[in-house]
């Protein structure tokens, strides 16, 4: 009868063991598989960085952003201002957007079709761009876009909380 005992003591303790080798093996698992898919984006959001824009380079774009660069960067984004010069170069921007993911209209479906990479890079490229404007500002810009991309209500809370860190 002791014996008997003492055998499911040992189970006991063998299965008790097992467990705490599944819990920490299975941590460290699960820690590789999640470095692994964020360096995976880290790799693809290096590479958005480095051609960022590029095609803003091509004489078929940058023939007519030239033309209005100065008064792009005085006008308030969103203005009429600012929306009549990007209309006086409608080729430049329509080829700007078909060449470039990062912009909604780039997509049949606008940010519906995006994906995150493609999200990130806006994301980036709107807190770069209200640098350029003598009135720029983040939080107005998420206000504006938001409306004129049918964000929704929680990825403008998202961006505002990223303003915010």
């Amino acid at each position: 009868r002791l014996a008997f005992a003492q055998m499911g003591r040992r189970m006991i303790y063998s299965r008790l063991l097992a467990n705490i080798w599944l819990h920490y093996w299975g941590t460290f698992v699960h820690k590789l598989w999640v470095a692994s898919f964020l360096l995976r984006i880290c790799g693809r959001l290096l590479l958005r960085a480095v051609l960022h824009d590029c095609s803003k380079c091509f004489p078929s774009e940058a023939q007519g952003f030239i033309r209005v660069i100065h008064r792009l960067t005085h006008s308030t984004y969103g203005s009429e201002e600012y929306r009549a010069c990007l209309r006086s170069i409608k080729p430049s921007v329509t080829l700007h957007y078909q060449r470039n993911r990062h912009h909604p209209e780039h997509f049949p479906r606008g940010v519906k079709d995006m994906n995150l990479i493609d999200m990130t890079e806006m994301w980036c490229d709107w807190r770069a761009a209200v640098k350029r404007h003598d009135d720029g500002d983040i939080k107005k810009s998420i206000i504006h876009n938001t409306g004129r991309f049918q964000l929704g209500d929680v990825l403008p809370e998202i961006f505002r909380n990223e303003v915010m860190k």
